[in-house]
């Protein structure tokens, strides 16, 4: 009798069939076999929640009709009595799909186990059925109540937005602080006003050619940040006493060096960020894509909070640095990262799955664009600190102190596979009591900057920074604030409509703390403590619910 293996996507069928051989049929779920009901009235015109909160969160699902003959497909392949291995992705989305086919195909407990892998290798897929397990109701109880709060939200707080916030069309646990989020910032624009104010750039003849001094700020003697005149008269003045003087004497260099360090390999969130970043990419592209180099086998899994990396992985990553670019720059001690608290770290930070030095597997176009953005940064992770010299020239001119700062690399480290976003800027070597030759004075008049705009990089950093959600589920969240209407694109931002600005009005007046930033962090911890299995998760149902029915109580009165 075969093993029946049940996996999420079918382009991992292949792959899997071919690394066990004979004795197992490896079929695809495509993805969750059922859910609670659609959206539907009954009889008395009430719309079924599809949940029973009094009889201890009973919940009513069912398949699809997209599902349906994959679920019979499955059935007639494990019949009754067939072994079967729940082998759906490793995190709790995948462990609620493995919970969903027992519960499904039926049968006796004891011929369904569990396997999970990062990495769709050989010795990655023989290691996990080397070592099967059961399912882990703790990871299936936290997804099934971020599920049902999810529903709670959208099914309570939606009827109510929809009837007293005209075009508005839903609210979401997570996509309402979203919304939040940019339409604070488009208030912030809106309310910013521009304050002008004028600096002053000295061009200094140098031995190594000419260099451009900023008059810097006079209160900090340490600092070489541009002083900003608050009039164009005092700029202009200062300019004229730094002309009249025709030189600038060296009262001081300050040298000192410093080291920078290797960035941790990537998580799901730091992945879109550098995809956007430096490969121009969407969120959803930059997903869509690493989907597919996962299920090729290319990279480990691409939904994950871990910034750590098995021993393994790590001896390979510093024998390709050591060929690549020579022993000294390989990390010694190998790196260690630590992820940020609160962070999912059931398997690997995102990485190649091959470290042969002659090269990854065979692609073109964006999938190879942003494969080499995950070796590089996997590579770099296990790299040596780039040592640097911290330059700082400061001089005299008028009676106004003049100031130049910037960093020289003596050993890139790291930076040889990871180069840093912008330049370092040059300061030429000079010695104390030196006089310089002014060659000429600049005064630029400038205005303050308003905020900018959220991109969609930026705000799964901002979600991500204040523990919003799931990076797993950011696409998603921002594939609904623009189908909504709450939120618009122009070129790379995101803008809030005035549709948004009036849901989040209204959403902040009557459900505040549904949209209070602290408030949907909270509830993240309290998931990743029912996943944990050191809290109750219905308890946390209970409390979420009775709190959630007074708030539209009053909203609807």
């Amino acid at each position: 009798m075969a093993t029946l293996v049940v996996v999420e996507s079918p382009a991992k069928c292949r792959t899997i069939q071919r690394c066990l051989g004979g004795g197992y049929l490896v079929r695809a779920s495509l993805g969750h076999l059922r859910d609670l009901p659609a959206a539907r009235r009954g009889r008395k015109g009430a719309v079924a929640l599809g949940l029973d909160p009094d009889a201890a969160w009973k919940a009513t699902w069912e398949v699809p009709p997209d599902r349906r003959d994959v679920v019979t497909g499955l059935r007639r392949l494990a019949g009754r009595t067939a072994p079967v291995v729940l082998a759906t992705d490793c995190d709790r989305e995948g462990e609620a799909i493995a919970w969903h086919l027992r519960q499904l195909l039926g049968g006796a407990a004891g011929r369904f186990t569990r396997v999970t892998f990062s990495e769709i290798t050989e010795s990655a897929i023989r290691a996990a059925f080397q070592a099967p397990r059961r399912l882990d109701m703790g990871l299936v109880h936290a997804q099934l109540t971020r599920r049902f709060v999810d529903r709670l939200v959208g099914w309570r707080v939606s009827p109510a937005l929809v009837r007293a916030v005209d075009q508005a069309r839903s609210a979401g646990r997570v996509q309402s602080v979203a919304a939040r989020l940019v339409v604070e910032r488009e208030r912030e624009i809106a309310a910013f006003r521009p304050v002008p104010y004028w600096e002053v750039a000295v061009t200094l003849e140098t031995p190594g050619g000419p260099a451009v001094f900023p008059v810097a700020d006079v209160g900090d003697a340490q600092s070489a940040d541009a002083h900003r005149f608050a009039d164009e008269a005092a700029a202009r003045e200062a300019a004229a006493a730094i002309r009249a003087a025709g030189t600038a004497r060296v009262v001081s260099v300050r040298s000192e060096p410093g080291v920078r360090r290797a960035h941790p390999p990537f998580t799901t969130s730091s992945l879109q960020q550098a995809a956007s970043a430096r490969l121009k990419l969407t969120v959803a592209r930059t997903m869509e894509l690493a989907q597919r180099l996962y299920e090729a086998g290319a990279i480990t899994y691409m939904r994950t909070d871990a910034v750590a990396l098995s021993a393994e992985a790590e001896r390979g990553l510093r024998s390709q640095v050591a060929a690549a670019y020579g022993g000294e720059y390989v990390a010694d001690p190998p790196n260690r990262f630590k992820a940020a608290g609160g962070a999912q770290e059931a398997h690997e930070a995102i990485r190649p799955t091959s470290f042969d030095p002659k090269g990854g597997p065979a692609l073109d176009g964006d999938e190879a664009r942003l494969y080499e953005l995950v070796r590089r940064r996997a590579l770099q992770g296990q790299m040596a600190p780039a040592r640097i010299r911290k330059d700082c020239v400061e001089a005299r001119a008028g009676g106004w102190r003049l100031a130049l700062a910037g960093v020289a690399v003596l050993f890139p480290g790291f930076e040889a596979a990871w180069p840093p976003d912008r330049e370092d800027p040059a300061v030429p070597l000079l010695d104390e009591g030196a006089e310089l030759r002014v060659c000429d004075v600049a005064v630029a008049a400038k205005r303050t900057r308003a905020p900018k705009r959220f991109t969609q990089a930026t705000l799964v950093r901002e979600l991500d920074t204040r523990g919003i959600g799931r990076p797993s589920t950011y696409v998603q969240t921002i594939a609904v604030l623009l189908e909504r209407g709450y939120v618009e694109s122009r070129r790379r931002d995101l803008a809030a409509t005035e549709l948004g600005d009036r849901t989040v009005a209204w959403l902040m007046r009557h459900f505040g703390d549904l949209l209070d930033y602290s408030f949907t962090a909270q509830l993240e911890r309290q998931l990743d403590e029912i996943a944990a299995g050191s809290r109750e998760w219905r308890g946390v149902l209970d409390a979420f619910h009775r709190r959630l029915l007074e708030q539209v109580e009053r909203a609807s009165a």
